[in-house]
């Protein structure tokens, strides 16, 4: 096979406007002449088979505003991808044994390509096959997923700057009090995830008054802003201590057309270059922002480490077939994903822990199962089929159902309306199978944010020792 399939857009406007699904030839080694200018020197180069990739709404502001002349006429969007590795070159690799290699032909890798590379090259995510500098990958940690491992990088290094720039102390045991600003709707949700507190901003308006009533005489010692709230900064003063910094993504456009990208940038600026003194017209706090980070290999393999590890954990709004990339995106610029959208671009791949594939509004009763470990992927059970029949998930056989997936690592999945690829057990396997009445959940603290943002998905336990952490979702 020379061919393979990509995601591409030439005209700037929204995805579901611009992408078009085209066949292109499958990328081979060594790259081309002249290299990029991210990369100017001979390096180490590999071509992947992507697994899945992560969308960002960054890429949906890339092509509604990069112009054609600062990027490459025909360009495949997004940044973040797991997969394979099928090929590798190295320029001081004559014999296969080059020692500075750092990857082998199938090895598993995550990467996130920075906007210096996918602009002017062209290249991005959501194709099936992608050439990159091997500068932007890690070895996928075992025990991770290739869809976890799509959705980490970028979040989570936005995450990490965010934490790591409000002031906290980095490896301290979160010792503080945690305050989480969401909707209602996810109120009980965040709650579960770790919050101490939880507040539901439809209820306050100006949310910021309330900020001012309950906490003026306890102030917050750092404010970490996932969405981007100009008016929760301007008050901050209020509410947050005379030396703590608001931590925050950027500012929040209202829409992703010029004019309000053109003004959320220009008061990112005038936010991070005035004076902080309130006698120089100042807001009287530090407002720091990561729209602009330049993580480095260090960066990228200290996120997969973490996500390894158990330190952090993506959460999952939905995964879409990679046909459907267009619906994915339509989900993602409504602003109010639950976490993090992927798109599932190999259907072969098959040691995912879930693939949920948002379809239908038919309601079941969920219920709970363990997975046998004799069986690799996801195992799941329903009540509502046919005489509670067990199956597997790497089949053409499809089950619709909302459904608590117990894994084998004891964490715990709530997938609402989701349709689930399943195959029939075979019949030896069924006495292994008992429904729980509670599955135990993993201990791992996690925040899903609801509106969208770089950082969405992956959250950690904050490095605060006995200090009071303001996080709006």
């Amino acid at each position: 096979m020379t061919e393979s399939k990509a995601w591409v857009f030439s005209e700037r406007g929204l995805p579901w406007d611009v992408l078009n699904l085209r066949s292109q030839p499958i990328p081979t080694l060594p790259p081309p002449l002249p290299l990029p200018k991210d990369v100017p020197n001979p390096e180490e180069w590999i071509v992947v088979k992507v697994a899945f990739a992560g969308l960002n709404p960054g890429a949906i502001f890339q092509m509604t505003l990069v112009p054609p002349f600062i990027r490459k006429p025909t360009c495949v969007p997004e940044m973040d991808f797991s997969g394979t590795v099928i090929d590798v070159w190295h320029h001081d690799d004559k014999s296969g044994s080059a020692q500075s290699k750092r990857f082998n032909k199938a090895d598993k890798v995550l990467a996130m390509l920075p906007a210096s590379h996918t602009l002017p090259t062209g290249t991005g995510a959501l194709a099936e096959y992608v050439r990159i500098p091997a500068r932007y990958a890690v070895k996928k940690p075992e025990g991770v997923s290739f869809a976890d491992g799509a959705g980490c990088l970028l979040p989570g290094l936005t995450a990490r700057q965010l934490v790591n720039e409000s002031g906290a102390k980095t490896g301290d045991r979160p010792g503080g009090y945690i305050v989480g600003i969401c909707s209602g709707t996810n109120v009980e949700l965040v709650k579960s995830l770790g919050a101490d507190e939880v507040i539901d901003y439809t209820q306050h308006d100006p949310l910021s008054n309330h900020l001012t009533e309950k906490f003026s005489s306890n102030p917050f010692n750092t404010i970490i802003d996932t969405l981007g709230h100009q008016a929760l900064f301007l008050a901050s003063p209020s509410y947050l201590v005379v030396d703590g910094n608001y931590s925050s993504v950027g500012i929040k456009p209202p829409t992703f057309f010029v004019p309000d990208f053109l003004r959320a940038v220009l008061q990112m600026k005038l936010n991070e270059w005035w004076p902080v003194s309130p006698w120089l017209g100042g807001v009287g706090r530090r407002w720091l922002g990561t729209s602009m980070m330049s993580p480095t290999l260090e960066d990228r393999q200290a996120v997969a480490d973490m996500l390894g590890r158990g330190d952090i954990r993506l959460v999952k709004d939905s995964i879409w077939p990679f046909e459907e990339t267009k619906e994915a995106y339509r989900k993602l610029g409504g602003l109010h994903a639950r976490g993090k959208i992927l798109v599932k671009v190999d259907d072969q791949v098959g040691d995912d822990d879930f693939l949920p594939y948002k379809r239908s509004d038919i309601k079941y009763s969920p219920s709970q199962c363990p997975a046998p470990k004799e069986l690799p992927g996801l195992l799941l059970s329903c009540e509502t089929l046919e005489q509670c029949q067990e199956f597997h998930y790497n089949s053409s056989r499809r089950a619709v159902m909302p459904v608590t997936v117990c894994l084998e690592n004891s964490l715990s999945v709530e997938a609402d309306t989701y349709i689930f690829p399943v195959e029939s057990i075979e019949e030896e396997y069924w006495d292994d199978w008992e429904l729980p009445s509670e599955e135990p959940v993993s201990d791992m603290s996690i925040i899903a944010d609801e509106d969208f943002t770089d950082d969405d998905s992956v959250s950690a336990d904050l490095p605060i020792e006995g200090q009071k952490v303001c996080t709006p979702l």
